[in-house]
C-alpha cells in the first residue's frame, strides 16, 4: 500500500491536469472561432493536434448548428449543418469529446479498488457574435 497509494495520487493528479488543459482548449477554440466567423482546415488540424497532447485517446467532433424555424411557427430548432467553414450570426459552435481508451490511473483503480469509472466526456458550445 506505501507504493500504490503515491501511485494513485500522482496518476490522479496527472490526469485532472490533463483534463483542465483539455477544457481549457476547447474554450479557446470555441472562443477564437466564433469570434472569426469561420474555420479553416488549418484551424481544425491544429485543435485536433492541440487536443490530442494532452496524453488521452479522445473521439473529437466538431459541429455547426443552424437556426431553423419549424412548420411556420414560432419555435425554432437547431440542426446540424455540413459546412462548418462559414458561421452566421446565431449560429451554435459545438464541440464533443468523448475518451476511447482507459487511462492508467483508471486502470489501476479497477485493479486496486475495484472501481470502475466511466469514460470522460466534454461537450461545450458558443454561439457565433
Amino acid at each position: 500500500m506505501l507504493i500504490i497509494a503515491p501511485l494513485i495520487n500522482a496518476y490522479g493528479v496527472q490526469e485532472m491536469e490533463n483534463k483542465v488543459e483539455l477544457l481549457n482548449d476547447v474554450s479557446e477554440f470555441l472562443d477564437k472561432q466564433t469570434d472569426k466567423g469561420g474555420i479553416t482546415d488549418e484551424d481544425m488540424d491544429q485543435f485536433y493536434v492541440n487536443v490530442q497532447s494532452h496524453g488521452m485517446i479522445l473521439d473529437v467532433k466538431v459541429d455547426r448548428l443552424v437556426k431553423t424555424a419549424t412548420d411556420g411557427t414560432i419555435h425554432t430548432t437547431y440542426i446540424a449543418a455540413d459546412d462548418n467553414t462559414i458561421l452566421n450570426k446565431h449560429d451554435i459552435l459545438k464541440v464533443k469529446i468523448t475518451e476511447k481508451s482507459s487511462t492508467p490511473y483508471k486502470r489501476l483503480l479497477n485493479v486496486v479498488l475495484r472501481m470502475d469509472d466511466n469514460p470522460y466526456k466534454l461537450e461545450m458550445a458558443k454561439m457565433v457574435k
